[in-house]
């Protein structure tokens, strides 16, 4: 989707950025309100009450500050991300009781929600009508997506419940990635494509370095490619790693 046709676009594999019209969203007045638009991106579509909105991230503070400084954070976000294209309503509903970001597909695009849709689309479970090499072309562009952990460098230590929803989001696409991975891994290892092994045994160890499974693959990608020496010095670099 071009950005000119996205009102709003949210990276959050490897950290967060809002882009609205091809135009990078800025003039946060804080993290909470910067965090807020990220939770919202990625609960799009969802009704979401205010009250709930002001525990999940001002839960500190007695509940008329919270409501208080969340009226404050929508106020800056409704000026941020504007009324809309012309004659549509806007992305941000706001009400007395509740908000939602508006999630249609002409509207917002999320790379999570893209992310899960692929890995969802190659789920082994689902896909019997598919050739593996449409599985891994899906996988592919979902692993092509993943640039780091969910929000990287996003977190409110004061806000307990964002801190939980911000952690189990993150180890879900963590462990979606690294399935993915494997899945490639054993794909290309069947085709003989040694080349995209290594590729995706190097990905794998950046990921978790302990990752034995991931050693085991990039030695063997390397033997088989001739490269015994560095086969050798990748098994030592595996030893010193579980050691440590």
């Amino acid at each position: 989707v071009s950005e000119a046709d996205v009102q709003a676009l949210h990276n959050f594999l490897e950290g967060f950025d809002g882009w609205l019209d091809g135009v990078a969203v800025q003039r946060f007045r804080s993290a909470k309100v910067r965090a807020l638009l990220a939770y919202l991106g990625v609960e799009a579509g969802r009704v979401h009450r205010r009250e709930a909105l002001a525990t999940l991230l001002w839960g500190e503070y007695p509940q008329r500050e919270a409501q208080q400084s969340l009226s404050q954070a929508l106020t800056n976000l409704r000026s941020l991300l504007g009324t809309g294209p012309a004659a549509a309503e806007p992305p941000l509903k706001i009400t007395r009781q509740a908000v939602q970001l508006r999630a249609d597909a002409d509207l917002l695009w999320v790379d999570v929600h893209a992310f899960d849709s692929l890995v969802a689309a190659a789920d082994a479970g689902r896909t019997s009508a598919l050739e593996e090499t449409d599985v891994a072309d899906l996988l592919a562009e979902a692993v092509a997506l993943y640039q780091g952990p969910f929000l990287a460098g996003l977190s409110l230590p004061d806000s307990r419940e964002f801190e939980e929803w911000l952690m189990l989001h993150r180890e879900q696409r963590h462990q979606a990635m690294q399935l993915a991975l494997g899945r490639l891994v054993n794909h290309h290892l069947a085709d003989g494509r040694i080349e995209l092994v290594e590729q995706y045994a190097r990905h794998q160890l950046a990921l978790e370095p302990w990752n034995e499974n991931g050693h085991q693959t990039l030695m063997l990608a390397l033997a088989l490619e001739g490269q015994r020496t560095a086969a050798l010095q990748q098994y030592e670099t595996c030893r010193r790693i579980l050691a440590d």
